[in-house]
């Protein structure tokens, strides 16, 4: 518990620092701060070569917590976004028609931003050379 406590403020810390950043126009910075899974796969690998198997099995609980950390916030096209959706859907008394409707909007809004984000990530962890993306290099 005391480590799941530990990765929850690691990553909420993280979270609000990268926020902070993109807040503050400095989307240089926030988007070099982040990471993907080519660079886990590296630090895996790494991790693995240098400090054994128990090292590298404690990195993978490590990300399978943060994942299910992430999985519980309340942004859209994630898992708990549908539970809070069907709470505001009968609190604020929705009809389920024009609800249903504008949440499929939200989700595949969120859905195709979240790709567009992973692509960026993935880009950047891979550090393509022969392609020039502006806010990147």
């Amino acid at each position: 518990l005391k480590e799941i406590k530990a990765e929850w403020n690691l990553t909420m810390d993280n979270l609000a620092r990268i926020w902070h950043l993109i807040w503050a126009w400095e989307s240089k910075q926030a988007i070099n701060s982040l990471s993907g899974p080519v660079a886990i796969v590296k630090v895996g690998q790494l991790l693995f070569d240098n400090l054994g198997f128990l090292s590298f099995l404690w990195f993978a609980w490590m990300i399978s917590v943060a994942l299910a950390i992430m999985n519980i916030l309340p942004i859209p096209a994630l898992d708990w976004w549908r539970f809070w959706a069907l709470i505001i859907q009968k609190v604020y008394r929705f009809k389920e028609d024009k609800f249903f409707n504008i949440e499929a909007w939200v989700d595949t809004i969120f859905f195709w931003c979240l790709m567009l984000m992973w692509i960026i990530i993935i880009l950047k962890d891979l550090s393509f050379r022969w392609i020039n993306i502006p806010f990147l290099s």
